[in-house]
């Protein structure tokens, strides 16, 4: 069939007509548009109908289609009972966890609705570039002498951070999750990383040393999908921002480009992309003015596959309207094969949809056809294709939804399914479990027998040496003692000057690995994690005594501590880390969480393995049930009491009082403290607890908030209860994210709240101070007004300064650190003009005697500043204006 292609002779009308009739692959006459290589021929295709366009219902977007899913993944892979009671996922829990994780960050942000009210935060991206700013006043300088340097955030890491174990989390190194990655095609030392919530990076050394090229005021946020340099000038380089693996298209601000390898950046495609997540850029390899991109989980609107033919100056949508068969999609990836002895190149684009979206371009992707490979009618919510570097022609598509890998030696006429025996992961098929988080397809050559070395990332990274006949595990990360890579994949790229060499980027960071063709194995370096600094923090806890002993929960990556060297880390417990906490009196008894409130409590700072498991267990029925089954929160709530800190509060959707002889003192007053749910509810769908808070000045009065709003107190040290948030209170009921409790008035404190209110409304509010009598309460919000508003997003934590109780708060959000020197009239950002990225900050810790503020971020580690509480509140300089370009408007310093 492939000399119909070739023959001119044959390219009649009489034949093209019998083609049709008959159903055989057929290709297109001269009359078409020129070079674009038709589907095989059907009757739906010859009608030239294009299915109606729909939004894809991501789970991603929506608490109660993501419970559903996870509910429906506990029947594939039963857990050995609910949450709350034995929670072994036959194995280990980091395996079937990036689903609950993100469960409670959306519903967090949702509640009391179904789905995050997006608009909000880009109205908090405008308000936080016109607000005033933190800046320090320095002193007269004087002559001789160098000038004071004033304070900025700095990075404590961390850096070098050993794995836990081994099991899910490989060997040597890791950081946080790379989402893309790119090798200079002239130096393969320099390489451009793309980190989910930690921006781009760059190494000019093959990782040994990273520098971060996306904080500067040119970028909104440091959320980014992909990166492509031009291989005819690597001083060229384009990123798309977003988050599409994660989920958080609202983030995109379109794509980045740089023409001075990252000094400068112009900010491109604005207009079409902004609100998606751009998860792949081609570079055209025949003409590099000519770029495509692939974007969606747009919660709003379908994604888009969008063109440039002027290095990006200009672009327009492709519309699915022009391409037979096609409908919009979520653009997932977009590949170019090698040139036929013709001289003729496809190039290829995917994308979710029902059915899923597979098009073929042979003229630069200015006209398109859809092909039809044997996908099932289902949501396809995660396709990639790969193209063969060794035969034109050939090419791989991932399937995550139909769990298939499929090959065309014919440009995609056909299609043969090669999944064969690709490792299935343990527990019956789970390395497939997560495939709209994790997946990709990539294919290299190798170079004793010329065949294609193909690349398959999901939960594990699987390979075939040779052109998918066979398939192996190649991170192996289910293996207790022979796991070399972190677990779920989401990048690859090849060494183009060797290609035994790939760079690969999940979960756990970024790797390099060789393929040593004569084994048939892949040897692996870790090295270039030592120094990236990605972790993604939900808490931190430090050393009140100045030993600068840092510890803090990380998704994904258990609990970093840093034991008196920053430059240095370990890594305790395990899972996703949760909230920490230190003894103030005896800085080395501390405590450690993970998911679902497992407590390890250390009495030696860690040292000599003392780790003890102190969450509470019962066995009924000969198994082991925790937390008498009560329901509790992913990252579930500890606290101590500042007065006599040997006592340790944890929380379900009661209190639980830890005494300093190690009894637990079970339900508190007896009285639940967060919403009842129906019986009929899912143990993890139920309300449970999200902080606890104990007064400084008064260890009997205790507050708690839940998940879905609840906010109890106690004067009795929980003998008896009441809850404060009625309607009378004035505060609104949202999920409740922090408590601060006034250092000397017991009744006063402040409540900060996430939630986005509903599309087309503004929240009301995300700080508000009470203040507690014998029988009511009464809330004030705080959020200031003009350019000293805080941006109305997601409040995480809030910090009063005890130097100036009813003055001086800071609080973490989800777009940085904003501070208020007169009691919440007015708020000025402490986050890029004191130095820290634009980066969701969950935790804040302020510790007395030091001056020291620390910062957990979701994405950059841990940071700290000193004596913030000198610095002053500005008005912004005026910025220029924006660029004829698209390109956004160059924010002040």
């Amino acid at each position: 069939m492939r000399d119909v292609h070739k023959s001119l002779a044959r390219l009649t009308l009489t034949i093209i007509m019998a083609f049709l009739l008959w159903g055989q692959e057929g290709k297109q006459p001269p009359s078409t548009p020129p070079a674009v290589k038709a589907p095989p021929a059907t009757p739906d295709t010859a009608k030239k109908t294009t299915p109606k366009p729909r939004s894809i219902f991501s789970p991603w977007f929506s608490v109660k289609h993501l419970e559903a899913e996870i509910a429906f993944r506990k029947t594939l892979f039963p857990e050995k009972a609910q949450s709350g009671v034995e929670r072994e996922i036959l194995g280990h829990p980091e395996l079937e966890n990036y689903r609950e994780a993100y469960l409670y960050w959306l519903r967090q942000r949702s509640f009391p609705y179904d789905t995050i009210n997006w608009s909000a935060y880009l109205h908090a991206f405008t308000q936080q570039a016109l607000m005033l700013r933190a800046t320090f006043r320095l002193p007269p300088h004087v002559a001789g002498v160098a000038p004071p340097q004033p304070p900025t955030w700095e990075f404590l890491g961390p850096t070098q951070l050993p794995v836990p174990y081994r099991q899910y989390y490989g060997e040597g190194f890791n950081s946080g999750r790379v989402n893309g990655i790119a090798i200079d095609p002239k130096d393969s030392k320099i390489i451009y990383l793309a980190a989910a919530g930690g921006g781009l990076w760059r190494t000019v050394d093959k990782g040994q040393t990273w520098t971060p090229l996306s904080d500067t005021d040119q970028w909104d946020n440091t959320k980014v999908s992909s990166v492509a340099i031009d291989s005819t000038n690597s001083q060229t380089v384009y990123v798309g921002t977003g988050d599409f693996d994660g989920g958080a298209g609202v983030y995109g601000f379109g794509i980045m480009k740089t023409t001075n390898g990252g000094q400068v950046w112009t900010n491109i495609a604005r207009r079409e992309l902004k609100g998606f997540s751009v998860r792949r850029i081609l570079i055209d390899p025949d003409d590099p003015t000519v770029i495509t991109a692939a974007a969606g989980r747009n919660p709003d609107s379908i994604g888009r596959l969008v063109r440039s033919d002027d290095g990006g100056k200009t672009w327009r949508v492709i519309p699915m309207s022009g391409i037979s068969g096609a409908a919009d999609a979520d653009w997932e990836d977009v590949k170019c094969g090698l040139k036929d002895t013709s001289g003729e190149r496809y190039c290829y684009a995917v994308g979710a949809s029902d059915g899923g979206q597979v098009l073929r371009t042979s003229d630069k992707g200015l006209h398109w056809v859809k092909l039809h490979p044997p996908l099932s009618p289902n949501l396809q919510k995660s396709l990639a294709i790969a193209t063969s570097p060794t035969t034109p022609g050939t090419l791989y598509l991932l399937s995550g939804t139909d769990r298939i890998v499929l090959k065309s030696v014919n440009d995609g006429d056909s299609w043969s399914n090669i999944t064969g025996n690709l490792p299935p992961g343990p527990s019956n098929n789970n390395n497939w479990g997560q495939s709209e988080y994790d997946f990709f397809i990539e294919s290299s050559r190798r170079p004793d027998t010329g065949q294609d070395v193909i690349y398959v990332g999901l939960v594990d990274l699987l390979a075939s040496w040779d052109g998918g006949e066979s398939w192996t595990s190649v991170g192996l990360i289910n293996e207790d003692d022979k796991a070399h890579i972190h677990s779920d994949q989401h990048c690859l790229a090849v060494n183009s000057g060797n290609p035994n060499e790939v760079l690969l980027g999940n979960d756990g960071g970024a790797y390099v690995l060789t393929f040593k063709p004569s084994q048939n194995q892949w040897t692996f370096d870790t090295s270039l994690n030592a120094q990236l600094g990605l972790t993604q923090f939900y808490s931190i806890a430090a050393d009140p005594t100045g030993n600068a002993i840092v510890l803090g929960g990380a998704q994904d990556n258990a609990t970093p501590i840093a034991l008196g060297d920053f430059s240095k880390w370990s890594n305790i417990g395990g899972g996703d880390g949760g909230y920490v906490l230190i003894n103030p009196a005896k800085p080395d008894v501390q405590y450690a969480t993970a998911q679902y409130l497992t407590i390890y409590q250390t009495s030696k700072s860690w040292r000599d393995a003392d780790e003890n498991d102190i969450t509470f267990t019962q066995v009924v029925n000969k198994k082991k049930v925790l937390w008498l089954g009560d329901p509790v929160s992913f990252v579930a709530p500890v606290a101590l009491d500042p007065n006599d800190p040997d006592v340790l509060y944890a929380g379900t959707n009661y209190l639980w009082r830890r005494d300093a002889t190690g009894n637990w003192e079970p339900h508190l007053g007896s009285q639940m403290l967060a919403e009842k749910s129906p019986a009929s509810a899912a143990n993890d769908q139920r309300d449970a607890l999200s902080v606890i808070a104990v007064a400084p000045s008064d260890s009997n009065t205790i507050y708690t908030g839940s998940q879905m709003g609840q906010l109890w107190m106690t004067n009795n040290k929980g003998k008896t209860w009441k809850q404060v948030s009625s309607v009378l209170s004035g505060l609104p009921h949202y999920s409740i994210t922090s408590i601060a409790v006034h250092p000397t008035d017991a009744r006063t404190f402040i409540v900060g709240l996430s939630g986005t209110s509903k599309a087309g409304q503004d929240h009301p509010g995300h700080v508000w101070k009470c203040t507690s009598t014998t029988s009511s309460l009464r809330c004030q919000k705080l959020v200031g007004a003009s350019m000293g508003m805080l941006p109305n997003i997601p409040v995480n934590r809030i910090v009063i300064d005890p130097e100036s109780p009813d003055k001086l708060y800071y609080v973490a959000t989800d777009v940085g650190v904003f501070m208020s020197k007169d009691g919440g009239m007015t708020w000025g950002d402490a986050t890029k003009p004191l130095g820290l990225p634009n980066v969701q900050v969950n935790d804040l810790k302020l510790i007395p005697g030091t001056g020291y503020l620390l910062a957990a971020t979701f994405g950059r580690g841990a940071w700290r500043i000193k004596d913030l509480s000198t610095a002053s509140l500005k008005p912004r300089p005026m910025p220029p204006a924006s660029n004829t370009q698209g390109a956004s408007a160059a924010k002040p310093k």
